[in-house]
């Protein structure tokens, strides 16, 4: 993730796993505190910054402090989770894992594995088949917290059932049990509305 580049030269700064880069060499949190001292990266956002900052505190950044600008307010501030508005960072933090800004830690292994597969795919892989969406059918949303789908879906199947002879209700379950694991990603990690 390019957090900012450096005045006058092409040369990003990146975080990435755990290290900060530079042209792919790691830089200690003390040195990047150094750099934004004596004023010479240009941030990609005040969140980034904010972020870094903190990052560097929970790291043991030897940095004076005179060499991080609001340093009152990074060494203040209890790290915070990321909020759903700080979207883009993925991987570890205080403990947390969090996909695209979103905090994923208490979902079971499961969920976080079908997460992080449809979002590093890009989406080429809409997740596996849901065999508990399958069997609950449009009552599996409303136990997922997406109680909007669930009552499209419900009304889908019930009318659908009404005008077509029980035929769109069948096709509908197992419509939901291919889809039901893309819909809740969309909307929890995208926070997108995806009915279908």
């Amino acid at each position: 993730m390019e957090i900012g580049k450096i005045k006058g030269s092409e040369k990003a700064v990146i975080f990435d796993k755990g290290l900060f880069l530079i042209d792919g060499s790691a830089i200690e949190s003390a040195k990047l505190a150094e750099y934004d001292g004596l004023e010479i990266i240009e941030w990609k956002s005040d969140e980034l910054k904010m972020l870094t900052y903190s990052m560097m505190q929970n790291s043991g950044s030897t940095a004076s402090a005179d060499a991080i600008p609001n340093q009152s307010y990074a060494a203040s501030a209890p790290a915070q989770p990321i909020s759903q508005e700080q979207r883009g960072f993925t991987g570890q933090q205080n403990g947390r894992r969090y996909l695209n800004g979103v905090d994923i830690t208490n979902e079971d292994s499961y969920w976080q594995e079908e997460l992080t597969k449809i979002y590093e795919s890009q989406g080429r892989y809409s997740g596996k088949f849901n065999w508990a969406a399958f069997l609950a059918g449009g009552f599996w949303f409303f136990a997922k917290s997406l109680p909007i789908h669930g009552l499209i879906w419900m009304a889908v199947l019930i009318i659908g059932g009404i005008l077509t002879w029980m035929i769109l209700p069948i096709v509908g379950w197992v419509f939901i049990g291919f889809r039901a694991n893309f819909i809740r990603y969309k909307k929890l990690i995208e926070n997108v509305d995806v009915y279908f």
